[in-house]
């Protein structure tokens, strides 16, 4: 072998070896972009919520609305169908999803109407009719008829709602709202129609007064 090809051998091999160099560098690197994003991507499982017709998925801080309208949809019914013998078990089921701001408060809540509703030997019943989910706001409305009656007090009926804000830790539901009342869902577009019917109402009784 003459010295000019060696030498155009030697360059070759170096080339080549710098080049492998870089793409071994390069696999390293996206080798390790890959295994962080691993690490760190959140995983989502894919379930049917039951008694709803649309499939969901749960992330550890997400849900799919499908979800939260089947637990806001089991809240409800758990909540609007009570004993005296099934309070203690309603109030065990829902203080482990109340989140650390709102334990106290619920807790005290529920621990007095609990005894409220023993000491009086109520007792209620709701039939769900519609559940609303409102993306504006992420809530939950679960709309119905609603029941309560005692051996001392006529049975009262009445169109309930209850209203629910269902947030997911750690893959876990969280109720980080939580509200009921005799009225149909209090969505934005309601509570815009209700502050029109006040200020109207309002502006009447100013107009009555000044006559």
């Amino acid at each position: 072998m003459n010295l000019t090809n060696w030498k155009r051998s030697y360059r070759q091999l170096k080339t080549e070896a710098g080049i492998t160099r870089i793409s071994l560098a390069g696999c390293a690197v996206a080798l390790a972009l890959l295994s962080f994003n691993a690490i760190n991507k959140s995983t989502t499982v894919v379930i049917q919520p039951f008694g709803m017709q649309k499939t969901g998925w749960v992330s550890e801080n997400n849900a799919s609305q499908s979800y939260k309208e089947a637990w806001g949809l089991s809240l409800a019914q758990l909540l609007g169908n009570v004993s005296p013998g099934n309070l203690d078990f309603v109030k065990q089921r829902i203080i482990p999803l109340l989140p650390a701001n709102l334990y106290e408060q619920t807790v005290t809540n529920m621990t007095a109407e609990v005894i409220m509703m023993k000491e009086n030997r109520v007792t209620t019943s709701f039939d769900p009719l519609e559940v609303v989910y409102e993306r504006d706001t992420d809530k939950v409305f679960v709309y119905g008829n609603y029941s309560s009656q005692s051996p001392a007090i006529k049975a009262k009926r009445e169109k309930r709602t209850y209203e629910f804000k269902i947030n997911m830790e750690n893959h876990l539901p969280k109720i980080v709202h939580m509200d009921t009342y005799a009225d149909e869902p209090h969505t934005l577009a309601k509570i815009e129609l209700l502050r029109k019917k006040e200020k109207e109402m309002a502006k009447k009784a100013k107009e009555k007064e000044a006559r």
